[in-house]
């Protein structure tokens, strides 16, 4: 018996569950059908969405083009069933032999007065149809930074797009968008967008430093006139073009002014005449002096070999 009353409360559980997705189903059909039967008739009436709009757009976009939308499927419904109710009353009315016309078509009458005024009472104390003056899903970016205006986008499944996508979105500010704030566009549209940047003040930096800005900005530089011998410690930037702002990796021109490079100092050459210290020429070959001169003799082994105080004679 155990096993019994196991399986047949199985089977109920399972009858249970069947007979709600069976409800379920039942349920999503006529919705479905009630929309795509009260659509075309509530919706040049501004009452409902179309067919379209109610099954492919998304909440936020029914929610504000349209107010209290379930109300507004019940009141074409009553409106729908007023005209049905005088449709019937004027088939009575003028039918051939009815019973009791009288009867009838009064009943009739009266149900559809009643619907109606219940539509029309339901239509006054509550606002319902197409709101007025709708703001798009569209918002204003100009003026936003480009990572502030994708953060703004993203919670309404918009992307945005760029001629040339910036290198630094903290930095490149939109200028332009398309479409323009207000508008309306689908779900995982694209919207353009146009930011620029600004230059930076580049004046008296290193050229490597100043480089270094423009590429943090998102911008290309270009050294006009780069020292010879490659040694940049010796220039400061001296003017750059262009000005103002720009598109994201546009070109920067840069002049420098660099300091005349500084020369090796020459030790001066003394009077051969007289003998010199052993320190003057240090460290030097005679070609590399290139004179002979008088030392101490054995003082300077390097250039007086002989000792004899004529140096650099015979070398």
């Amino acid at each position: 018996q155990p096993s019994v009353s196991n399986a047949s409360s199985s089977s109920s559980e399972s009858s249970g569950c069947a007979t709600a997705i069976a409800g379920f189903v039942a349920v999503a059909i006529v919705g479905v059908v009630l929309v795509y039967v009260l659509s075309p008739i509530g919706h040049p009436l501004g009452l409902t969405p179309t067919s379209h709009e109610t099954m492919d757009s998304t909440h936020d976009y029914l929610t504000r083009h349209y107010q209290h939308i379930v109300w507004g499927y019940v009141l074409t419904a009553l409106l729908l069933i007023a005209a049905v109710w005088a449709v019937a009353a004027t088939g009575i009315r003028i039918a051939h032999h009815p019973r009791d016309p009288t009867q009838w078509s009064g009943r009739v009458v009266l149900l559809s007065r009643a619907t109606l005024a219940a539509a029309i009472l339901s239509a006054v104390l509550l606002p319902v149809g197409a709101r007025s003056h709708v703001q798009g899903n569209v918002p204003n970016l100009v003026g936003l930074t480009a990572h502030d205006a994708e953060a703004r986008l993203r919670p309404k499944l918009i992307e945005a797009s760029y001629p040339r996508d910036p290198d630094n979105d903290e930095r490149c500010r939109v200028t332009t968008q398309s479409p323009a704030a207000g508008r309306e566009i689908n779900e995982h549209g694209t919207i353009k967008l146009r930011c620029d940047i600004a230059v930076p003040n580049l004046g008296g930096r290193t050229p490597s430093g100043a480089t270094s800005l423009l590429d943090d900005a998102g911008l290309d530089s270009h050294i006009l006139n780069p020292p010879g011998d490659g040694d940049e410690s010796r220039c400061r930037v001296k003017t750059w073009t262009p000005h103002g702002r720009l598109g994201p990796r546009a070109r920067v021109n840069i002049h420098l002014r660099c300091k005349p490079k500084k020369k090796q100092p020459t030790r001066a050459s003394p009077n051969a005449t007289l003998a010199t210290r052993t320190q003057s020429y240090a460290g030097l070959t005679c070609p590399e002096i290139g004179h002979s001169f008088y030392v101490v003799p054995g003082s300077d082994p390097a250039h007086d070999r002989n000792n004899d105080g004529h140096a650099c004679v015979d070398q």
